[in-house]
């Protein structure tokens, strides 16, 4: 018996539980604060960056800065819903969307249903946090392209591939579990 098939029967603890799954269109709208912060701490770093001619090593630091202040940004912006109590269920809430997607059906367990869409919902906020910060990246190129921007291009883009498939993943649970929970129409 693995893993995934137990916590099926057995659900996952949630924090919150009470908490209603936002929309992926309130999610987007939560995460414009952050998405502005980056924009905004991105170009103020390319402009830094650009007055004194700072090196690579300087650079790669205060963009890194500037995805973590965005991050914390986006961490205060949240919108209220319920979370994973325990990191180590995150394996099992991602098998269980990956089967709903497979069989276009909404888990049986409450909890796992709860905890998959919770974890979409923030696979869909980091996601739509390094768009923010990718389109700074590119105007900061068109801005000032003297600067070292490989280093920073590298680190955002292993960043996204690898938030890009459980965002796509998420997305679509996240469509599908609206889907669900709207009451019928006459």
């Amino acid at each position: 018996m693995d893993n995934s098939a137990r916590a099926e029967r057995v659900g996952v603890v949630l924090r919150h539980p009470d908490r209603p799954i936002p929309s992926r269109r309130r999610l987007l709208l939560s995460a414009t604060p952050a998405m502005s912060v980056a924009v905004l701490t991105g170009l103020a770093a390319t402009w830094w960056a650009g007055r004194t001619g700072s090196e690579p090593l300087w650079f790669l630091l205060v963009w890194a800065a500037v995805l973590a202040i965005s991050w914390v940004a986006l961490n205060f912006a949240r919108v209220p819903r319920p979370f994973l109590a325990h990191t180590q269920q995150r394996r099992d809430v991602t098998a269980a969307r990956r089967r709903a997607l497979r069989a276009n059906r909404l888990p049986n367990s409450s909890s796992i249903r709860i905890g998959a869409a919770a974890r979409s919902c923030g696979q869909l906020e980091n996601m739509a946090l390094l768009t923010a910060v990718g389109a700074t990246i590119v105007a900061g190129t068109l801005l000032r392209p003297e600067l070292p921007w490989l280093p920073v291009i590298v680190a955002w883009g292993v960043l996204t591939a690898t938030t890009l498939v459980a965002a796509v993943r998420a997305w679509a649970f996240l469509r599908m579990h609206e889907r669900r929970s709207l009451p019928p129409t006459r």
